[in-house]
């Protein structure tokens, strides 16, 4: 064991190796390196060898990292040629440990457990710890204004004495953040598990991390018995909050069941000697915290879609709950573990943009209040509870990122708990407890950066605008609105049809609209009004176009995340305003979108059809090595590939006998084989998907090919 400048003590030792049961123990020692002068050491230091178990040891240490810009530490066996001839190993729990000798409180520590042999005759951590010259206390004279937990004392006792609403820019500051993400939608869920995580990191050097920990962290037990034969184990884990799943859960309580039921693993690799077994899995709680993160999975990944998509199912979440049936028999129930329910995190979207707000209770028999960034209003328990339990039988939408006014909220249409915050009822009084003045350290209450501004920026931070600047900033501010209002009002469109589809000759519908690009219909407008209502720019279409009288249909044509461009239904709604339009399906604003016309008669299927769904089809010609644009049909969820095919031998002139397979276009990189038999439903074809099809080839034709592609999937 490593142990930085003093001697190891028994309390220690029972901490950083506990026992293991059942293991004998052939001999146990320590070894302290003293360390006189960290700033002067090598890249590479070695430490004084020592004996134990037979075997000589030594630390292997890079105080500037091993690759990494980290302090790495590992445990080696020091070279023996003699053990080497002998295929020497050696079973070994150790801990290496780097040690303050001016403060015995800070340290930091890792544990590990290795069988050492030839091949591997040193182990340990190649990510110890930070490279600092020395630990520093949180309330140290020096502390870095740049650490989180730093900030996040300073926001609070900012909150504590401020009269209005106080800026966070310290706190987003210390998370390196800049003015342009602040604007950025940031998931609540990554945000707490970092600054959770930063401030746990950050209080291992003081002698609040037992404190920290007995309020947030969850230890969880996960129990594992193989079905077949007798063998179990257990694993111990640690966590700062608890993920449950909405989907197919109507209650929290049922989210939790499903979490601790006793789940079948079929297959499960247990090692070497058992192999694969089936294997029962049953997961419960040693601890719980004071104060209670979970975490709901509202979010799922549409593999069809290639994208995220928001859970908005109804998820019921109480205001109290006993958690005591979920605990494991290690956990002291000495206690009652009754939680009463502090805060709500909310994720209130529409169908073009989301956002964040919460809930919180100050006072444990107190009312709930709403925190919407600088607005702070009381609340009622249905707007906290039951307003965000979601919807019910609803359908999940694709996650967005469009920023919204904070004044908007009526307009979102689905609002959901995503987090849900429970402090412990026997300490709810306690961790809620008023803050007296005497309680804030007083090295929070200067402005953090004030100490450590540099002189030379002193002018640009406190200095006052001239009457004359503030009055051309003005200017400037509102010349840079007008213009900003004037350009939204307005709008360009391009305008793509199946002239474009059967001219392509390659991935997708058309080419991505590089720079240049002209389409095959020469039509565009440069200047449309949001004003402007759809089955307007329809008649003029249809004017411009020649093809008076003709009904036509106008589709959004998005860029999926997949890197495609498809039509996204439904068609846009002829009585609504372009700007409606534009909100609706482009939710960034663009200045410039791009529409899909159909004009054309479909090849096969109704558009008006229950549940039909738009697809284009494409023909691979193996024997000219060319795939083309072919045309569009409607088809519905019972369709078969091979209920194209009819239709198919017609338009191309091949015989009844001819045998057609079919392949769908999903990405770039992915195409994929499909089984005619199969119908489109269990396929997952849907609005704008591209399904290719080829013409098997006989042997003669296939003998007469030069060396190219004889299949879609490897052209």
């Amino acid at each position: 064991m490593l142990k930085h400048g003093t001697t190891i003590d028994a309390t220690m030792m029972a901490e950083l190796l506990p026992l293991g049961e059942g293991l004998e123990t052939l001999e146990e020692t320590h070894n302290t390196w003293s360390i006189q002068d960290w700033g002067n050491l090598q890249k590479k230091e070695l430490g004084r060898a020592f004996q134990c178990g037979g075997g000589s040891w030594q630390i292997l240490l890079y105080p500037e990292g091993n690759g990494v810009d980290k302090v790495s530490i590992y445990f080696q066996l020091v070279h023996d040629p003699i053990k080497e001839l002998k295929n020497w190993h050696a079973c070994v729990q150790f801990a290496l440990v780097l040690w303050d000798p001016k403060s015995p409180s800070k340290y930091v520590s890792h544990a590990a457990a290795h069988r050492f042999n030839t091949d591997e005759p040193d182990w340990g951590f190649t990510r110890f710890c930070e490279r600092k010259k020395e630990s520093k206390s949180l309330e140290g004279d020096n502390s870095p204004f740049s650490d989180k937990a730093w900030a996040l004392q300073h926001v609070f006792s900012a909150l504590q004495t401020a009269s209005s609403a106080v800026s966070p820019t310290k706190l987003t500051d210390s998370f390196g953040w800049r003015a342009l993400q602040l604007f950025e939608p940031q998931d609540a869920q990554e945000f707490l598990t970092v600054l959770l995580d930063s401030i746990a990191e950050r209080l291992k050097v003081t002698p609040c991390r037992d404190a920290f920990r007995s309020l947030f962290t969850v230890e969880i037990k996960t129990n594992h018995s193989c079905v077949k034969v007798a063998c179990r184990w257990s694993k111990e884990e640690e966590s700062r909050h608890i993920r449950l799943n909405v989907r197919n859960n109507r209650t929290l309580m049922d989210s939790f069941n499903e979490y601790t039921s006793v789940g079948l693993l079929k297959g499960f690799m247990t090692g070497d000697v058992l192999k694969e077994q089936d294997v029962t899995r049953h997961i419960s709680f040693d601890h719980l915290p004071s104060v209670l993160f979970l975490y709901l999975n509202r979010v799922e990944y549409d593999v069809k879609a290639d994208a995220i998509r928001k859970l908005t199912d109804y998820h019921e979440f109480p205001e109290e709950m006993d958690m005591s049936q979920y605990l494991s028999d290690k956990a002291d129930k000495s206690k009652p573990w009754d939680y009463l329910l502090f805060g709500v995190v909310v994720h209130a979207s529409s169908g073009t943009s989301g956002n964040y707000y919460t809930f919180i209770r100050p006072k444990p028999s107190g009312q709930f209040y709403k925190f919407y960034d600088d607005r702070v209003t009381p609340a009622t328990l249905k707007q906290a509870m039951s307003d965000n339990f979601g919807v019910p039988n609803a359908k999940p939408q694709i996650s967005t990122k469009g920023l919204e006014p904070y004044y908007a909220t009526d307009k979102y249409t689905d609002k959901t708990a995503t987090m849900l915050i429970y402090i412990r009822k026997s300490e709810a009084h306690s961790i809620l407890e008023d803050v007296l003045e005497s309680d804030i350290p007083e090295k929070t209450r200067p402005l953090p950066y004030a100490l450590q501004r540099p002189a030379h920026l002193t002018v640009s931070y406190d200095s006052k605008p001239t009457k004359e600047g503030t009055a051309a900033i003005d200017a400037q501010g509102k010349e840079l609105k007008a213009a900003q209002e004037s350009a939204a009002s307005y709008m360009s469109v391009k305008f793509c049809s199946n002239k474009d589809f059967l001219s392509h000759h390659g991935f997708d519908l058309m080419p991505k609209f590089p720079e240049g690009y002209k389409s095959a219909i020469p039509l565009s407008y440069s200047r449309i009004s949001e004003s402007m209502v759809v089955k307007t720019l329809m008649t003029t279409i249809s004017n411009d176009l020649g093809i008076t009288g003709k009904a036509i249909r106008i589709w959004p044509l998005i860029a999926r995340q997949n890197g495609t461009i498809r039509p996204t239904g439904p068609p846009l709604d002829p009585e609504m305003t372009m700007g409606d339009a534009r909100k609706l399906h482009y939710p960034r604003l663009p200045s410039v979108i791009q529409l899909w016309i159909e004009s054309e008669e479909c090849l096969y299927g109704k558009k008006d059809s229950q549940g039909s769904s738009l697809v284009f089809l494409k023909h691979f010609d193996a024997v000219n090595q060319m795939i083309t644009g072919f045309g569009h049909v409607y088809v519905t969820p019972d369709d078969t590939p091979n209920h194209l095919s009819p239709t198919i031998r017609k338009a191309m002139g091949w015989g009844s006998d001819a045998v057609i397979s079919y392949v769908e276009e999903i990405k770039p990189t992915l195409i994929e084989n499909m089984d005619g038999e199969k119908t489109m439903k269990r396929l997952e074809i849907g609005d704008g998907d591209v399904i290719c099809f080829q013409r098997s080839l006989n042997l003669t034709e296939y003998g007469s090919l030069p060396l190219c592609y004889s299949s879609l999937t490897s052209f």
